[in-house]
């Protein structure tokens, strides 16, 4: 069974689209090659741009949970302060929907720049 880790890499001998594999992810974190699974050649990441996009593929997991501790606390802050009297029940339900919009949105740019594939080099 292969865990994918949701990174895609782009061969450069076939032109194939990879899920990469985290071992895979490993062998390029390292600058080691590679087999391609479609045309078995080797690959490897050289370029500086695409080995700094690979190291920050590995702040995106950290960036949910940062923003899941971030809306929750808006939301309880909110949620008091409409408790204590200090904000109508209209504002605070401004905030939620603004909280919601804005964690859906940054979620949505973060998975779009995960999804973008790793350009690879002959190894």
């Amino acid at each position: 069974m292969t865990v994918s880790s949701g990174v895609l890499g782009r061969c450069a001998h076939c032109q194939a689209l990879l899920d990469l594999e985290p071992w895979q992810l490993n062998a390029m974190a390292m600058q080691e090659p590679f087999a391609c699974k479609h045309c078995h050649k080797p690959l490897k990441l050289d370029c500086p741009e695409q080995i700094k996009r690979l190291k920050t593929l590995g702040s995106f997991a950290t960036l949910r949970a940062l923003l899941i501790v971030l809306c929750a606390t808006v939301l309880l802050v909110s949620l008091t302060l409409q408790w204590i009297g200090l904000l109508e029940r209209s504002l605070q339900l401004g905030i939620s929907a603004l909280v919601l919009v804005g964690y859906l949105l940054v979620m949505a740019i973060a998975r779009r720049r995960q999804r973008r594939p790793l350009l690879l080099q002959a190894g």
